[in-house]
């Protein structure tokens, strides 16, 4: 029974194309989904972790224990905006929960959300390998 709520939205002064919905409903804040992003896990791109546990890509284009730094710098790289308030490094994935992870939030566009994860995931390894020969 919908006794007390309030719709309120919230225009990004950075990016006006994210929009936030957040119903009051009896004094407890709800936050709807944002369909106008994708969420970029740590865990899609941890090779140490199953599919079932959260990895996203093949092994092959996976790495050993990625860094939120690395995850930014390739997301920047491919030429995506990301502003501060869009990442979370305290963030836990909730397929495991006790551990946490961190992710960096992008707004869509015209590609699927497997072709930018695999995207990123070779640009990780580019910038990797690119440390190593220094």
């Amino acid at each position: 029974m919908l006794v007390n709520a309030k719709l309120l939205y919230k225009k990004s002064k950075k990016n006006k194309n994210i929009i936030t919905f957040k119903i009051l409903y009896d004094n407890q804040l709800c936050i709807m989904k944002d369909y106008d992003s994708i969420i970029l896990w740590l865990d899609y791109y941890n090779k140490g972790l199953s599919r079932n546990k959260g990895r996203k890509i093949p092994k092959s284009l996976a790495v050993y224990d990625p860094l939120l730094s690395e995850l930014i710098e390739a997301v920047a790289s491919l030429g995506y905006d990301v502003p501060n308030d869009q990442i979370n490094s305290s963030a836990r994935f909730p397929r495991r929960p006790h551990i946490k992870s961190g992710y960096v939030m992008i707004t869509k566009n015209n590609l699927f959300k497997n072709k930018i994860v695999k995207n990123v995931a070779e640009k990780i390894i580019q910038n990797r390998s690119k440390q190593k020969n220094k």
